[in-house]
């Protein structure tokens, strides 16, 4: 066993610096590339997943440059349709993120997921955007 003390102080000071959050950079990029005009996103950390979210904004018209330690995204004008197939890998987040973001650009995205996700339930996900009034399905290969 551990005991652990910790007594009251009057003042902190300093400065953190986060850990990279695959989760954090996710948000951060869709938040980002809904957001006109510049935002920048400090500490990102890249993955697979990361790099899913990061194809798929800017496949719907974000800008994006990628330096080690800042990403900077810009959006200048409204939401595209994606030109070509948007690849989201096996990303859970890119998938529920990015399917409603679709639905908002003026004309049909496809978006393809590998692996894992014919065995994930998106139906409710897509019943929803059906009740908005958005029109998502599975194209049956």
């Amino acid at each position: 066993m551990v005991d652990v003390i910790v007594k009251k102080t009057e003042k902190l000071s300093g400065e953190i610096c986060a850990p990279p959050s695959k989760s954090y950079t996710q948000r951060m990029l869709v938040a980002a590339s809904l957001s006109y005009g510049t935002s920048k996103i400090s500490n990102p950390l890249w993955s697979e997943d990361t790099g899913a979210t990061l194809h798929a904004v800017t496949a719907l018209g974000a800008l994006v440059k990628q330096e080690e330690e800042c990403w900077t995204v810009t959006r200048e004008n409204p939401l595209e349709s994606a030109k070509h197939p948007i690849e989201c890998g096996e990303s859970g987040a890119t998938l529920r993120f990015m399917i409603p973001i679709a639905s908002l650009a003026p004309d049909p995205s496809l978006l393809v997921f590998d692996g894992s996700f014919k065995n994930r339930p998106i139906e409710p996900l897509l019943k929803s955007l059906d009740d908005l009034g958005a029109k998502a399905h599975i194209k049956k290969s």
